[in-house]
C-alpha cells in the first residue's frame, strides 16, 4: 500500500476559507447562531458575585439545518444552553446543537 500525502494550502480571505463554502451540518446537527439577550438597566445594585449569569435555556437562530431537517433556516429555536457545542476551526467559530435537543421554535 502506498500512501501519498498532498499538501493542503488554506488561506483565509474575508471571513471565508479559500476552497471552502459554508459549513453544512450532518447527522442531526443544526448550525446555529446564539441570540444574545439585551441587558436591561434597573435601579437595583447587586454585587457581581451575587448575580447568576447562567441561563438554563438559550434562544438561537438556525443558520443551516441538516439535509433531513424540517426546520427552515432563520427559525428562532429554544434549546438547553448546555447542549450548544462551540467549535473553532481556522479562526471561525461555529455553534452546533442536535435537532433532538430543540425544545420549541417561534413562528412569525
Amino acid at each position: 500500500m502506498i500512501l501519498i500525502n498532498f499538501p493542503i494550502i488554506m488561506k483565509k480571505s474575508r471571513q471565508r476559507l479559500v476552497g471552502f463554502d459554508m459549513m453544512l451540518p450532518v447527522n442531526k446537527y443544526l448550525l446555529v447562531r446564539i441570540i444574545e439577550e439585551q441587558e436591561k438597566k434597573s435601579g437595583v445594585l447587586v454585587p457581581e458575585e451575587f448575580m447568576d449569569t447562567a441561563k438554563p435555556h438559550a434562544l438561537v437562530e438556525l443558520v443551516a439545518p441538516n439535509k433531513d431537517s424540517d426546520l427552515p433556516s432563520g427559525s428562532k429555536l429554544l434549546v438547553p444552553s448546555h447542549m450548544v457545542e462551540d467549535v473553532e476551526i481556522f479562526g471561525e467559530k461555529y455553534s452546533f446543537v442536535l435537532e433532538n435537543n430543540v425544545i420549541g421554535f417561534f413562528t412569525d
